[in-house]
């Protein structure tokens, strides 16, 4: 009974606070949500740390100015090599390949802390790129597969709300920057001790119900299990579409973000006289209000749908990042925080989407697939920025253009893909293969997926 009640603590007060979710939470639940939360803040911690050092980086190892957004650019296509780990996690499990990846990015953080050149930076970042991205879609599909439809988007939103804590951990480390041994370099090593935590907290984590049962229906079917399959099996289904279009939209989302992302704290710093400690505090009162921001966002998807939340927040990003670098005094501040707070909303949608829209067997997979499209229009955008201020000889003209591309994506969604809050999985997408059977079951799934 004391257990119990433990457990019902914290939704207790969220209670108070209407932040609950709509269903308790089980003791499981609550460990997958603990294992989610701190592998999304290690990984925004390792990302949010990029844009930050950036500058004394380009210092330190001698950069040109033209080419500082195509090194965050060239670092995030890391993402990419996350596709194979997708695959081999839904050919070998989620837990499995979650170990590997824990261990992977503790080497590619502790190469970045000593690399020595351009190229080595890049390279680590690579990798480290790959690891977090591949970690972090990992533990979402673990908290989408064991929870209540009607809680998915509300852990979402936690999750995003871990993101801006781990947004401002690493806000908060900057400010020491002046005063640490090796100066950015010691911020990389601390991220370790984070990544060691995720790495104990997994060790008590068990393989998922429903991949489990996928696994074992596609065994008795004699389906079997290939390095490339999933990719040929879901380009080849009736999920082709809403992967096109997914991953459109988060192409287009990388390309809006990308060049704001990377030159925040090089604006900051070089335009606006902002000091390291000044960035922290600006990037602790943003996060503190992205924190209840991404909550709201994930409980106003699942209370008004999926779609009209995500134009709202993908509008309200673009007028912050032009707010914010072209913007003058006081009103920088609040265009920054406007920018961060809808960035994070329109994550925690675009994710829900990603997770709910394809069956257990190829989730992994669909989710590997439009991380390379987002990362792909990611990298553009940074490799944009450097040729729009090579003629335009403004950084912050140039991010404000890149950004007024973001309203975009909701246009391309539009009646192309359906509205999953508060429907179960089996609903929204059922597998072909294993739910329907019987002459004529293919094309109800087709029609249903209509």
């Amino acid at each position: 009974m004391s257990a119990q009640n433990n457990i019902n603590q914290p939704t207790t007060l969220l209670t108070r606070l209407r932040l609950s979710p709509p269903e308790p939470l089980s003791a499981g639940q609550l460990q997958i949500l603990l294992l989610l939360g701190f592998s999304v803040a290690v990984g925004r911690y390792d990302s949010e740390l990029l844009s930050l050092v950036i500058p004394f980086v380009q210092a330190d190892l001698g950069m040109e100015d033209h080419m500082v957004a195509n090194l965050v650019g060239l670092s995030k296509l890391g993402v990419i090599a996350g596709l194979f780990l997708g695959i081999l996690a839904d050919r070998f499990g989620r837990i499995r390949l979650l170990g590997f990846t824990i261990f992977g990015l503790s080497l590619a953080t502790a190469a970045t802390a000593f690399a020595q050149t351009p190229a080595q930076f890049v390279a680590a970042q690579f990798w480290a790129r790959a690891f977090v991205d591949a970690e972090s879609g990992l533990v979402v599909i673990f908290a989408v597969e064991i929870l209540a439809s009607r809680n998915r988007g509300w852990v979402l939103g936690v999750g995003a709300a871990f993101a801006a804590l781990g947004s401002g951990v690493a806000a908060i480390a900057f400010a020491l920057i002046d005063d640490l041994p090796g100066g950015w370099r010691a911020l990389y090593i601390a991220s370790l001790s984070g990544i060691f935590l995720v790495a104990y907290m997994r060790r008590r984590i068990p393989e998922t119900t429903r991949f489990t049962h996928a696994t074992q229906a596609s065994t008795d079917a004699g389906i079997e299990p290939r390095l490339i399959a999933p990719v040929i099996a879901l380009f080849q289904s009736s999920y082709r579409h809403r992967l096109v279009t997914l991953s459109l939209v988060q192409s287009i989302f990388g390309f809006g973000v990308a060049s704001a992302f990377a030159l925040q704290s090089k604006h900051l710093i070089e335009n606006h006289g902002f000091e390291p400690a000044e960035i922290t505090i600006l990037f602790i009162l943003g996060g503190a209000l992205a924190i209840f921001g991404n909550l709201a966002g994930g409980l106003l998807a699942d209370r008004f749908g999926r779609k009209p939340i995500l134009g709202l927040f993908l509008v309200l990003t673009s007028l912050g990042i032009v707010g914010f670098y072209l913007g003058k005094g006081t009103a920088v501040v609040a265009f920054w925080i406007l920018y961060a707070f809808s960035q994070f909303a329109v994550g925690i949608i675009l994710t829900a989407y990603e997770a709910e829209l394809f069956p257990t067997r190829q989730r992994a997979t669909a989710g590997s697939v439009i991380s390379i499209a987002a990362t792909l229009g990611f990298a553009t955008g940074a490799f944009s920025e450097g040729h729009l201020y090579t003629l335009t000889g403004n950084h912050q003209i140039a991010v404000a253009m890149l950004a007024l591309s973001l309203p975009i994506a909701y246009f391309v969604i539009g009646r192309s893909l359906p509205e999953t809050a508060n429907r179960d999985l089996d609903d929204v997408s059922p597998d072909p293969d294993h739910k329907l059977k019987g002459p004529g079951k293919s094309i109800q799934v087709e029609e249903q997926l209509a």
